[in-house]
């Protein structure tokens, strides 16, 4: 059985497509549940009527979170209620194609992996890449490599993963952590023994723009933070030294764009940035190099043409 995890929160103008898709899939042995993290708008209401009336409503669970606690959370909670021996993390506002969990339970059954993947649709931002796995298998050291490299996505979703695997290894989500997808997929390519990828196309990932507050920008940095300092201490035991540097350096690349493009106030701004470059690390390749420079002298060097570029998106 497979156990596909959703959790709601707010999504009332997107939820019925991404249920609609999930509920047709081919591969007839699935559980769903849906975790509501207590949205504010019509979300269950439209959830709860829909699955009523459909025809794999006694294979969905339906489980209440007493309090909004965040995705990590939801996830979580899916996890521990998961019975499947597999488990498929789902979010609810974007869809998969009908086969998508039948190309996945086949691969992962004939390699005996800890998780699969295929690719993935990207609806809504013609800018945005994401990098294409191919037809492959990879075992020990080389899943970790592969991770720091950044040859396959990060996300939580795509994946199907045997659940007795995530439960021995601890595999969870950290609450109240944004971004919390590249501290777990870090972990969870530590660990794994076996990886089966593939090329099918079953993930249909709607990139949809959102405003970005100073709020939430200084949110997003500090999780950023958090991160680089869990990974930090691994430099020093790591035979991968140059691609962990390197990987850091992106982490950290990333968040600087973030903070240069924001509205957060100059003094602020420069704060954030010293918060994300306080470690000692050999400069590894451009982005590395850049980040040694003062915040003044990167800004003024990335900020014209990042805007140029998000302009041209």
């Amino acid at each position: 059985m497979v156990s596909i995890i959703i959790p709601l929160y707010n999504v009332e103008n997107y939820v019925i497509d991404s249920l609609k898709s999930a509920f047709a899939q081919s591969y007839s042995d699935v559980d769903f549940l849906l975790v509501d993290d207590c949205s504010t708008d019509h979300t269950m209401q439209i959830v709860e009527e829909y699955v009523l009336n459909h025809p794999r409503r006694e294979a969905v669970r339906i489980i209440h979170h007493d309090k909004n606690l965040g995705l990590s959370a939801a996830r979580n909670t899916g996890l521990e209620q998961a019975y499947g021996e597999y488990v498929y993390f789902m979010d609810s506002d974007d869809e998969i194609t009908e086969d998508c969990i039948e190309n996945l339970y086949q691969a992962i059954s004939d390699s005996g992996a800890d998780w699969v993947m295929g690719n993935i649709e990207l609806q809504g931002a013609s800018s945005q890449h994401i990098k294409k796995v191919l037809e492959r298998q990879i075992e020990g050291e080389e899943i970790f490599l592969s991770y720091l490299n950044q040859e396959w996505l990060e996300a939580a979703w795509n994946k199907l993963l045997r659940r007795t695997f995530l439960i021995e290894n601890e595999l969870t989500f950290v609450s109240g952590l944004l971004h919390e997808d590249v501290l777990w997929s870090y972990h969870l390519a530590k660990v794994s023994k076996k990886v089966k990828f593939i090329q099918n196309k079953g993930y249909i990932y709607k990139v949809r723009e959102g405003s970005i507050t100073s709020t939430k920008v200084k949110k997003r940095v500090e999780s950023f933070a958090f991160i680089l300092s869990e990974l930090y201490p691994d430099y020093s035991v790591t035979p991968f030294k140059k691609e962990f540097s390197a990987f850091f350096s992106s982490l950290q690349f990333v968040a600087s764009l973030l903070i240069i493009s924001s509205a957060v106030p100059g003094m602020e701004k420069k704060a954030l940035y010293d918060s994300i470059n306080v470690w000692a690390m050999p400069r590894v390749g451009l982005k590395s190099r850049l980040l040694g420079l003062p915040f003044g002298v990167f800004q003024l060097l990335l900020a014209l043409p990042y805007k140029m570029y998000k302009k041209l998106r």
